[in-house]
């Protein structure tokens, strides 16, 4: 062979060992990687029970600040994962019924994800491995939305697992191919003479709009030999009721969004061990054939009701809150009651002060309350404050949506009223809210105020500059509602005041800007000096560094 020949073989030889090397260390890398992760400590010396534990908090569905979420496919994609380093990961992963209590199905997050997922066997293989406290089922769009597929999900977790059915959960993501199939489904195996032992909360979005047009279902019952059922949340997308029955009268917790007021008073009516109560009123058409008796919930501790306007409608009148229905402060009492969300115009008081004083009044043993005033109603929650001895904390919205280009003067006002750029009206209404809230001499409005709360949109500093004051450091000598905050002359704290023998000291204080674009000007306020004050005095603070503007947090 040819010196040249002989070369460029032994080169080619040379190329082709490298290259076996190449493999066989990577190879042995990934053996060595393999061998060390069975002899670690966290494999070979940690009991399973621990070991299942950090395998739960790693698939959990959770966000990061420690809220739960829906869960979801990635969620499942983790569990298998750990499943698939080793041996005993996999066994570990198998005989571990907690990992396999919650399930997502939906549709892939983005569309390079294009292999299919076969939602039917995946559920299967989750009611395989779960314990006997039962799956947590989470579904939204599904891919492909096949009507036959939908029926089987369903099939299989309400025909063929009852007693593992734990929580059942659908939202609007359902598209209309989805939701034509899923409430004929629900409807056929939920309301079967079957028990599900193990049930304990129903989420469900109801869809009567499929392709332009209105589905007619008849009433059905489900889920009625339901003996751990406590939560039921309903989503009527917008109609005024819908025709389902529950066993109500064992429910702890209804939540109902999106659907009439009427509806929900009859419900509320049937729920008397309820301890939480959430509504959510969109303007729609109401249904008001209803007779009411008195009615006390003795076990309700918690009630939202929020009156939301549609900023999506085309006539002013549709995007107007609906105003509470007096026949839920005639008809309802609230005594043992402790929180309360308030979200909604009052009825005119003028001819009906005395139903509204009687509802409001009842409820003596209130501790929380979050309310969103509204300056373009006349009348208000304001009025009934007086009720409310024992309040140890106050969250007060002045809240708007974002900002826009101005199509009308009252563009940026959302269905409270407030707007990121507030009249002088609007102005005006915030300052009678800070008057009534700042500590005066002979005054005893929440004597037991603990933690204040604001989030409000564009306003001058010096009005909450002095309820913060007045609350953490006794009564300012703000007499008259028209006078100026700024002008107030703030005296120096005294602990052996008579005014704390009847008043609790502000612990925690915060303030929010609704907006980005809104900013506080705190350093503008001539009582900036006794902000700081505060502000050195706290035990623990949030933002005054860096966000005071628009945000800011203080802990005594």
């Amino acid at each position: 062979m040819a010196p040249t020949g002989e070369a460029d073989h032994i080169i080619s030889q040379i190329t082709a060992i490298d290259n076996e090397i190449r493999e066989l260390n990577n190879k042995r890398a990934a053996l060595v990687q393999r061998l060390n992760i069975i002899q670690s400590p966290i494999v070979s010396l940690f009991p399973s029970e621990i070991l299942s534990r950090v395998f739960w908090f790693a698939t959990r569905p959770y966000d990061q600040e420690d809220q739960q979420r829906k869960p979801t496919l990635s969620d499942t994609r983790n569990l298998f994962a750990i499943g698939s380093v080793c041996s005993k990961w996999y066994g570990l992963t198998r005989s571990s019924p907690q990992l396999w209590a919650t399930i997502g199905l939906h549709k892939k997050s983005t569309p390079a994800q294009t292999k299919s997922t076969d939602y039917v066997a995946l559920l299967q293989y989750y009611y395989r491995h779960v314990g006997p406290s039962g799956l947590s089922i989470s579904i939204s769009d599904l891919e492909p939305t096949v009507e036959a597929v939908i029926d089987e999900i369903v099939r299989v977790a309400l025909e063929d697992n009852p007693g593992k059915l734990r929580a059942f959960h659908t939202d609007q993501g359902w598209n209309c191919a989805t939701g034509k199939s899923l409430w004929p489904s629900l409807a056929k195996y939920g309301a079967k003479d079957v028990e599900f032992s193990q049930l304990e909360r129903l989420e469900l979005a109801w869809n009567r709009v499929i392709g332009g047009s209105e589905t007619q279902h008849e009433d059905a019952s489900l889920f009625l030999r339901s003996p751990r059922l406590r939560l039921l949340s309903i989503d009527a997308c917008r109609a005024p009721k819908t025709p389902l029955q529950f066993p109500w009268i064992q429910l702890t917790e209804l939540s109902l969004k999106d659907s009439g007021a009427f509806y929900a008073l009859q419900l509320l009516a049937l729920c008397p061990n309820l301890v939480t109560f959430n509504f959510q009123h969109l303007p729609v058409h109401d249904w008001s054939s209803l007779k009411l008796e008195l009615t006390t919930m003795q076990s309700l501790r918690s009630l939202t009701w929020e009156a939301l306007g549609n900023l999506e409608a085309r006539f002013s009148d549709e995007q107007r809150p609906n105003i509470v229905p007096l026949d839920f402060l005639r008809y309802f009492r609230l005594p043992s009651l402790r929180y309360l969300n308030w979200r909604a115009p009052i009825p005119d008081s003028a001819g009906n002060s005395v139903t509204i004083h009687d509802f409001f009044a009842q409820m003596h043993q209130l501790e929380i309350l979050k309310l969103h005033p509204s300056p373009k109603s006349k009348f208000g929650i304001e009025h009934q404050l007086h009720s409310f001895q024992y309040l140890t904390r106050l969250d007060l919205y002045f809240i708007a949506k974002e900002p826009r280009e101005p199509e009308s003067d009252e563009s940026d006002a959302d269905e409270t009223g407030w707007g990121t750029g507030a009249t002088d009206e609007d102005r005006e209404e915030m300052e009678e809210w800070f008057y009534r809230l700042a500590i005066k001499p002979g005054e005893n409005l929440f004597p037991n105020l603990q933690s204040l709360h604001f989030t409000m949109g564009d306003v001058e500093a010096d009005g909450p500059l002095v309820v913060l004051y007045s609350r953490r450091n006794g009564p300012v000598g703000w007499t008259d509602p028209k006078q100026n905050p700024r002008n107030l002359t703030l005296p120096p704290y005294d602990p052996a005041s008579p005014h704390w023998r009847n008043h609790s000291r502000l612990t925690e204080f915060s303030f929010q800007a609704y907006h980005d674009s809104t900013e506080m000007e705190w350093d503008f306020s001539p009582h900036h000096s006794a902000l700081q004050d505060m502000i050195s005095e706290a035990r623990a603070t949030e933002g005054v560094e860096d966000s005071i503007w628009t945000g800011f947090k203080l802990f005594f």
